[in-house]
């Protein structure tokens, strides 16, 4: 019988849509943990919680309310020698730090994916209804009317549409360019390929 490995985590509250991005892109398949994610594969966010489990910051504690309603929880495995030298909890001020730089990600992969399937298809609702199905998302999960007023506020591109041009082929280069940029790993990008029409 062999003895299962030890997982040793630091859970932290995030938006679904979020969450959805983390398994997606940096799952750790394990059947006693279905929501583990390991961050090694990407340096800038291994760093990020390796360094704040070193030196926590509590400049914004205070003002940072603490709630969570919304929000659901996913873990992030860390190394023993960080468990137990650091701890297994970030404080609020890092933990909302990690947050908005893990939104800036999913608002970077679905302002880039909508400004390119928009000059094809030119109908906003059935672009957000293939970012959901490209990128396994549900409207629970990001709701539309978020996306919408999102894309009001930072769209760049002038309508138009350009029906001739392949779809598929379009959707898989913005994929190989988030890739490329760090926006999402290359097992994330083989997850999201899966789903495309």
């Amino acid at each position: 019988m062999s003895k299962r490995k030890e997982r040793f985590v630091v859970w932290i509250h995030v938006k679904p849509y979020v969450k959805k991005y983390l398994l997606n892109n940096f799952r750790v398949w394990d059947e006693a943990w279905p929501e583990l994610v390991c961050l090694d594969r990407d340096r800038e966010l291994g760093t990020f919680i390796s360094g704040r489990l070193q030196k926590p910051g509590h400049r914004y504690d205070n003002r940072i309310e603490q709630q969570v309603r919304g929000k659901v929880r996913i873990a992030f495995e860390i190394t023993k020698a960080q468990f137990y030298r650091y701890g297994w909890a970030l404080s609020p001020t890092d933990e909302r730090a990690l947050n908005r730089a893990l939104e800036i990600r999913c608002e970077t992969l679905c302002k880039t994916f909508l400004s390119a399937t928009f000059m094809y298809i030119g109908n906003l609702t059935e672009c957000i209804r293939r970012f959901y199905q490209t990128f396994n998302m549900t409207e629970e999960d990001w709701p539309i009317d978020t996306i919408r007023k999102m894309w009001q506020r930072d769209k760049h591109l002038p309508k138009m549409t350009c029906n001739s041009l392949n779809f598929v082929k379009n959707t898989r280069f913005v994929l190989v360019q988030l890739s490329n940029h760090g926006t999402i790993t290359e097992t994330g990008m083989k997850n999201y390929e899966k789903n495309l029409l």
